[in-house]
C-alpha cells in the first residue's frame, strides 16, 4: 500500500474557514482526513501541505513516524508554525488510515481512552449568530439579551449542560449604556450584563455552567 494523492480543502465555516487534508492510498476506497485548521492563514497552511506532498507520494502511509521527522527535517529552517499545523494535517489523516486498517479507534493505538464521558460546551453562543453569517445559515440572530435567553435554552434542548459566551455588541439599551471597553473589544459590548441571557435562559437549572471569554481588556463599569 502506498500514497497515491494528497489534496487540501479549505472549507467555509461561516466565521473561520476550516482546513482538512485527505491522503488517498493505493488500496480502492482507503483514505484518511485529517485537520490543520489555521483560522488566520489558511492559504498558507494547505500550501505547504501541497508541497509537503510531493516528498510522501509513494510512501507506505502506515509509516507514519518516519514521514513525520522526514518532514521535520525538510522544514528545518522554518520549523513551527505553519510547518507543523501542515504537517499535523497530513500526521493525522495517516493515523485515521492506520485506524482504518487495523480496524481499531486511533484512541486504542495512542495508548487507550482516558475517560469513558467527556462534558461538552456550546462554544461561542451568541456570537456566533451575532454576525452577518447568521442569515446564511438560516437562523435567527442574536440581538438582545432576550435572544440570549432563547438560546440558552435551545442548547439546554440539545442536550449540552454549558455554554461558553463572548463579549459582543447587542442593541438592548442596557449594553449601550456605560462601559465601552477599550480597543479592540467591540463597542457596545457591556460585561456586566452578559451572563443574564444564559442564566435566565437556563433557568437557574443546577449544573447548567456559564463560561464567559473576555480575552481583552475592558474599562471599568
Amino acid at each position: 500500500m502506498r500514497i497515491t494523492r494528497v489534496k487540501t480543502y479549505i472549507v467555509d465555516g461561516g466565521f473561520r474557514p476550516w482546513t482538512f487534508v485527505k491522503v488517498e492510498t493505493s488500496d480502492p476506497g482507503l483514505v484518511g482526513w485529517g485537520d490543520c485548521t489555521d483560522w488566520g492563514s489558511p492559504g498558507p497552511v494547505a500550501a505547504t501541505v501541497e508541497r509537503y506532498a510531493e516528498r510522501i507520494i509513494g510512501k507506505d502511509p502506515m509509516a507514519s513516524e518516519a514521514i513525520w521527522w522526514e518532514l521535520s527535517a525538510f522544514s528545518a529552517r522554518h520549523m513551527g508554525g505553519i510547518a507543523y499545523k501542515a504537517m499535523s494535517g497530513i500526521d493525522s489523516a495517516l493515523w485515521d488510515i492506520r485506524g482504518k486498517v487495523l480496524n481499531a479507534p486511533v484512541w486504542q493505538l495512542l495508548g487507550g481512552r482516558m475517560r469513558d464521558r467527556l462534558r461538552l460546551y456550546w462554544s461561542h453562543c451568541g456570537s456566533t449568530r451575532a454576525g452577518p453569517w447568521t442569515q446564511k445559515l438560516g437562523l435567527r440572530p442574536v440581538r438582545t439579551i432576550a435572544d440570549l435567553e432563547d438560546l440558552a435554552r435551545e442548547v439546554l434542548e440539545r442536550g449540552f449542560t454549558a455554554i461558553k459566551t463572548n463579549l459582543m455588541p447587542l442593541g438592548h439599551r442596557e449594553w449601550r449604556r456605560r462601559c465601552i471597553p477599550r480597543s479592540p473589544a467591540p463597542r457596545g459590548a457591556n460585561n456586566r450584563h452578559l451572563p443574564r441571557g444564559p442564566r435566565t435562559g437556563c433557568g437557574n437549572r443546577a449544573g447548567c455552567g456559564i463560561l464567559l471569554q473576555v480575552g481583552r481588556r475592558s474599562a471599568p463599569c
